[in-house]
């Protein structure tokens, strides 16, 4: 038998380098290799990511343009690392490939106890959390760190592709941030939260310490550019993350949305127009993701967070703000300094206003705007806005993008118009009609 060092030794002959050159981040394992052309197998040593080609693979890798690719360099081209397989009793290299990581079909179940096919990173041995063409990493801070704590240096990752239910709080984070990612991509057509294609980053299992008992933490938040996600206790006292509610991330990624658009001031009004808006995707995108994409609303959840809110009902309604406490009319609007002006509370008046829009029939009986329309019509509402609108403004935009998205049928239009104007009207909010500033009339209220 030889030693690593003497296995490290001949990757260095074949690849033609100084041994003291080679040098890896981490010990080998032993395993077994069956050498096809001789038909026998070998114990051998497994190096990962070993920073030295043999001349042949490293000329192969640089020559693409000879082959027809018509690609430019690539610095993994320059920076080849490969795996090493060598004979662990007489040093022959047997085998060895790029250790470039590439996507990889997974599947696994989450917290609901649903399995889920999603896309993550085969790196190495192991399979990461890690989608490379949306974006989306996820990490486990596995309840030793408090939100906002370092990142662990590589995401969550498993030794099969098949997770089963070796991290449900993470797939659950993975596949509802994959959710939320596909809805703003392909019915909003924009790129990730900043719309220039931004990193994804979800952390499950964390703790707050300084407010909370761990291992609890009763919450999931938008914060520092990431998804930070705490967990509950069950009736059996098992922990389970709040990554689960895909309302719920569907409502804090569309904070971040609201970050890089209008970044409305979370306080007063147009704090509760931030929650407003988040509580809107977040509606829209699980239904259309549960009961169907342009689904009939008559058969939607207009609940968010369904079960946390008190005596088992949910935060918010936006069918029934009453059932929360909730008002639902300007009559009842909440007047306080607490809650940064009570920015939880009277976002429930423009969600019932949404609501109207939403569940709205033309004279026929039928419905007045398909969900579809409806969610364009509030994302490029939530564009135009400033950063210090009131429910009223909300209105304006609204009404202006109407009158822009149905332009091309002037009857239509019309009757559009009105219908958002009579659902914000039941609930007292009404367009003061303001003389708009120059900037103010080509997008911002």
């Amino acid at each position: 038998a030889i030693s690593q060092q003497q296995a490290l030794e001949s990757i260095a002959k074949l690849a033609k380098v100084d041994p003291a050159t080679v040098k890896v981040d981490e010990p080998a394992e032993l395993t077994f290799f069956f050498k096809e052309e001789a038909g026998d197998w070998h114990l051998a040593f497994l190096f990962n990511r070993v920073p030295v080609a043999p001349a042949n693979f490293a000329n192969a890798a640089g020559d693409r343009r000879s082959h027809g690719h018509g690609q430019g360099p690539s610095p993994c081209d320059a920076f080849l690392q490969l795996n090493y397989l060598v004979d662990a009793h007489d040093g022959e290299v047997l085998f060895y490939y790029s250790a470039n990581p590439t996507l990889s079909r997974c599947k696994g179940i989450d917290e609901l106890g649903v399995s889920h096919v999603f896309y993550g990173l085969k790196n190495d041995a192991r399979f990461e959390l890690s989608d490379p063409l949306r974006r989306i990493k996820t990490y486990d801070l596995e309840l030793m760190n408090d939100v906002g704590s370092p990142l662990p240096t590589n995401p969550v990752s498993s030794i099969k592709a098949d997770w089963g239910e070796t991290n449900r709080a993470a797939i659950s984070a993975h596949v509802n941030a994959q959710r939320v990612y596909d809805f703003y991509k392909s019915v909003l057509m924009r790129d990730g939260i900043d719309d220039k294609g931004m990193e994804l980053v979800s952390v499950v299992n964390c703790t707050y310490s300084a407010v909370e008992t761990p291992p609890q933490w009763h919450n999931g938040v938008w914060w520092q550019n990431r998804m930070w996600y705490g967990q509950d206790q069950d009736g059996n006292d098992t922990l389970r993350s709040y990554a689960r509610y895909l309302d719920i991330i569907a409502h804090e990624l569309t904070h971040g949305v609201t970050q890089y658009t209008s970044n409305l001031v979370y306080r007063n009004q147009s704090g509760a127009l931030n929650e407003s808006f988040s509580d809107i995707f977040g509606v829209i995108i699980n239904d259309w993701d549960t009961i169907g994409s342009d689904s009939e609303v008559a058969g939607w959840n207009w609940e968010i967070g369904p079960g946390l809110g008190g005596k088992g009902n949910p935060l918010r309604d936006l069918s029934h703000p009453e059932r929360t406490g909730d008002p639902d009319h300007m009559e009842n609007y909440l007047k306080t300094t607490s809650d940064s002006g009570g920015v939880h509370t009277n976002s429930n008046i423009h969600n019932k206003a949404a609501y109207n829009v939403l569940t709205a029939v033309d004279k026929d009986g039928q419905r007045a705007f398909p969900p579809r329309d409806v969610a364009v019509l509030y994302y490029l509402c939530l564009q135009r806005l400033g950063q210090l609108a009131d429910f009223s403004k909300a209105l304006q935009a609204l009404v202006l993008e109407a009158k822009t998205f149905y332009v091309g049928d002037p009857e239509e239009c019309e009757i559009k118009v009105k219908q958002i104007e009579d659902a914000y009207k039941k609930v007292g909010i009404v367009n003061k009609k303001a003389v708009l500033s120059p900037k103010e009339k080509v997008g911002n209220l």
